[in-house]
């Protein structure tokens, strides 16, 4: 078996064990079965072995980071997230309402790298820089904690409804997922801030400036400044309701920035997103 067979027989073996992971937890959530619920953790825990060794499996074929190819962006994006998950889950139980929104994202964004062409780029020479590495990386993390912050503001907008189904009744108190969606708002609104930071000491590098009102620098600027709009808006005492709102409205524009400006302007992220 080749590299290239292992690596997508792995990434496979990652979805299955997701997907199940996913009808797992919902289950158990839903229906209160706890049993069910460490199930669908445990499986999912397991997904992240496969997944992970898939990723390094392509670093190892390519030659690079996973950062050129839509293939490579959107599967590391995802175990990112997904790990990032599990490890708070470990630290904050409390946190497994959010599996309802965390698996199902997590098995969608990996089905969109299986179907994304696997063809193997060289990277540019303007890539091989320090900053591009830091750039990727944090942009990661900001996508991993926004993910997990918005589960949690959705969770709190359904519990604070004007309609509760019984497992809603049964998720952590509304203080409690306004006070941890705060942190981990908070948290990606530092990592965009120094995604931005790195990729224009990266654009200065590469082409000779810091800013060039670039789609993607536009966007991402955007999406800064939405989460600053959200922590100031919760720090000086808006109503959590609208700050869930606002929260959930972030994300949106920072997938947005992430996965669909390079598709949809003509810009040099465009060059290694396809």
């Amino acid at each position: 078996m080749n590299i290239e067979v292992a690596e997508i027989t792995l990434f496979w073996l990652a979805v299955i064990l997701y997907a199940a992971a996913t009808v797992l937890a919902a289950i158990g959530v839903v229906w209160t079965k706890q049993n069910l619920q460490r199930a669908g953790n445990i499986i999912f825990v397991l997904a992240l072995v496969p997944h992970g060794i898939a990723i390094i499996l392509r670093w190892l074929a390519t030659g690079h980071g996973p950062y050129l190819q839509t293939y490579e962006i959107v599967s590391s994006d995802a175990w990112v997230g997904a790990a990032l998950f599990m490890l708070l889950l470990w630290r904050l139980p409390r946190l497994m309402p959010a599996a309802l929104f965390v698996y199902p994202l997590t098995l969608v964004f990996s089905g969109w790298a299986l179907l994304s062409s696997r063809e193997i780029s060289q990277i540019p020479a303007t890539f091989q820089t320090i900053w591009l590495i830091i750039h990727i990386i944090f942009a990661k993390f900001a996508y991993g904690s926004a993910l997990l912050s918005s589960a949690l503001a959705a969770i709190y907008l359904l519990k604070t409804g004007s309609t509760k189904s019984g497992w809603l009744q049964r998720v952590p108190e509304p203080n409690w997922l306004d006070y941890y969606s705060y942190r981990l708002t908070a948290f990606a609104f530092l990592m965009v801030g120094v995604m931005i930071v790195a990729g224009a000491i990266w654009a200065n590098q590469a082409w000779g400036y810091y800013w060039a009102w670039d789609p993607i620098e536009t966007w991402s600027l955007i999406s800064w400044l939405l989460y600053g709009l959200y922590l100031h808006y919760r720090f000086t005492g808006g109503k959590p309701r609208r700050a869930a709102l606002l929260n959930l409205l972030s994300l949106l524009i920072l997938l947005i920035t992430l996965f669909a400006v390079p598709y949809l302007y003509d810009t040099v992220h465009s060059e290694y997103m396809s």
